[in-house]
């Protein structure tokens, strides 16, 4: 297939709406999975002294960065993947 702007300007739409349907999703399954996963593993805070406490916050606010970032990014690499399962001319416009 010949590169046309069209053809391209079509793709980019496409994967726009992937990427919004991306974020919408991990709008929704990120906190669901956060949720999960401090309840699963309980971060009490009754035996911590006061001295180290924001530390333990900083802590726990990294792990559940971390753990947004990873969910992210895999979730990006499966809307990519199934985008060029649905598009595979659109390697050709990279």
């Amino acid at each position: 297939m010949r590169k046309t702007v069209e053809r391209r300007d079509f793709l980019n739409d496409r994967w726009q709406k992937y990427y919004f349907i991306n974020i919408i999703f991990n709008l929704i399954v990120i906190p669901l999975l956060i949720y999960g996963f401090t309840s699963v593993f309980d971060f009490s805070t009754e035996n911590i002294s006061m001295v180290f406490m924001p530390l333990v916050i900083m802590f726990n606010f990294l792990l559940i960065m971390v753990l947004a970032l990873v969910v992210f990014s895999i979730s990006l690499n499966l809307a990519k993947k199934l985008f060029y399962k649905n598009y595979p001319d659109s390697l050709n416009y990279l």
